[in-house]
């Protein structure tokens, strides 16, 4: 999805904030404005919108409502709520209803520019993921779960009935026995299957690099971090996040890991705000993960809370009947 191709809502009743925000974001795409709440409801009737700028106080309407109002018409679009002072409060708020982000009225050019960019990378990365899903589902239901092996066809009935859950699911079996397919099987029959999936191995992340991968990171965090970047968690948003080799996760990340998992809430490094998410988290691994508890390697508070539903896949060698 290119910039040229996204048309841009700003919603504020003072003029010359209008005319900025037309002219700072120019460069994404058609920009329509309105100056209250009546304008922005009959615009967004008739048009799509990739993002809306929303400000908190219209003389009409409050901001809070608009973006319930606008969100439940088209959940794809995106809101980043516009606000007269830092108000942590009504930040959370509007993000638990789903907004993207807010900013500020005295907001640097810069820094607005790289908001609306992290926008369109997660449209664009939700664009591929509704891309691939049919034939990853060609693949997940035809060549892997419709299996004439016994426990296979035990296994179909089990993750069936999981799908429609949002519990965390344990994945456990040999390297090479179809884990992510399993994930990715879960996810396609959920209700969250037009929802992102995303996948990552904690295996291949270098050491340091651990947390701002699966929360993100803000703007000078550390050294090299040029810009704030979205995390998985923030990626997989409303949808599936599948965390392969999860035994591999260094013990000093667990405890942010079970805080997600318990609370719905991450925290970008060197951040200093609550993120709320909603994310159903699958995890794989080809560990023995109660013997790594015992030895004090993995926390058993985190394992019980991904253990919730545990799959065990058999071994390639006990399911020949099912190899090509």
């Amino acid at each position: 999805m290119t910039p040229e191709a996204q048309r841009i809502l700003v919603v504020d009743d003072d003029d010359s904030m209008r005319d900025l925000l037309s002219s700072v974001l120019a460069v994404f795409g058609k920009i329509d404005t309105a100056a209250n709440g009546q304008e922005a409801r009959a615009k967004f009737q008739v048009e799509e919108y990739a993002v809306i700028l929303l400000d908190y106080m219209l003389p009409d309407a409050d901001g809070i409502t608009l973006l319930k109002e606008f969100k439940e018409l088209q959940p794809q679009t995106e809101v980043v709520m516009i606000t007269h002072v830092r108000e942590v409060k009504l930040a959370v708020q509007a993000i638990k209803f789903g907004a993207f982000d807010y900013i500020n009225k005295d907001f640097e050019v810069e820094d607005l520019r790289a908001l609306l960019q992290r926008v369109f990378e997660k449209r664009r990365h939700l664009k591929e993921i509704l891309y691939l899903r049919s034939e990853v589902e060609r693949l997940t239901d035809h060549d892997f779960l419709l299996g004439v092996n016994p426990r296979m066809q035990a296994l179909k009935t089990v993750l069936d009935r999981a799908a429609s859950t949002s519990a965390t699911v344990l994945i456990q079996g040999e390297s090479g026995t179809g884990k992510e397919l399993v994930a990715r099987y879960l996810h396609q029959k959920s209700p969250r299957v037009d929802k992102p999936f995303v996948a990552i191995n904690m295996a291949s992340i270098p050491e340091h690099l651990v947390e701002s991968t699966l929360f993100g990171h803000e703007k000078g965090a550390f050294t090299g971090a040029l810009k704030t970047t979205y995390g998985k968690f923030e990626l997989a948003d409303q949808g599936t996040l599948f965390c392969d080799e999860i035994a591999d996760l260094k013990f000093e990340v667990q405890a942010k890991l079970l805080r997600a998992i318990q609370e719905g809430e991450v925290e970008r490094v060197g951040g200093q705000k609550p993120i709320h998410v909603d994310v159903r988290l699958l995890a794989a691994t080809n560990r023995d993960l109660k013997k790594l508890v015992q030895e004090g390697k993995f926390r058993e508070d985190l394992f019980y809370r991904l253990n919730v539903i545990p799959i065990q896949l058999p071994a390639l060698r006990e399911r020949l009947e099912d190899i090509p």
